[in-house]
């Protein structure tokens, strides 16, 4: 499905509840991967993973954010998804300055506009 057939489906929950999102609320992802949230185990796993590559940054994402993404209940699910989507809305300088915010211990170089591509990959398709 594609990012916006999603959104045929499921209704803003901006809309529905008169949120209004901004780009601080990227923190709800990249809090997933922050070196400052996580354990120090949960940290030395993630630091397992090599995201200079796209492909190592997409498994990354599927096999540590997915599993994680999936332990929320179906409104958080949503709100996070929302947030995704509305990103495309907001400047990449908006984006930088939010998560310039996080540190990932995973080995390579994360670009933001490189894991913004992946993460509305795989949670908006």
């Amino acid at each position: 499905m594609s990012e916006i057939g999603w959104f045929a489906v499921w209704p803003l929950l901006s809309e529905e509840t008169g949120m209004k999102l901004r780009p601080y609320d990227l923190g709800i992802w990249f809090s997933e991967i922050d070196v400052n949230v996580l354990s120090a185990q949960e940290a030395d796993e993630l630091a397992q993973f090599d995201v200079s590559t796209d492909a190592g940054l997409e498994k990354m994402v599927r096999e540590w954010v997915a599993p994680r993404f999936a332990t929320n209940d179906d409104l958080n699910q949503r709100q996070m998804r929302e947030v995704l989507f509305m990103s495309h809305q907001w400047s990449d300088v908006e984006i930088e300055s939010v998560f310039g915010e996080f540190a990932c211990p995973a080995e390579g170089k994360l670009e933001a506009d490189r894991l913004m591509s992946v993460l509305r990959k795989v949670f908006l398709a």
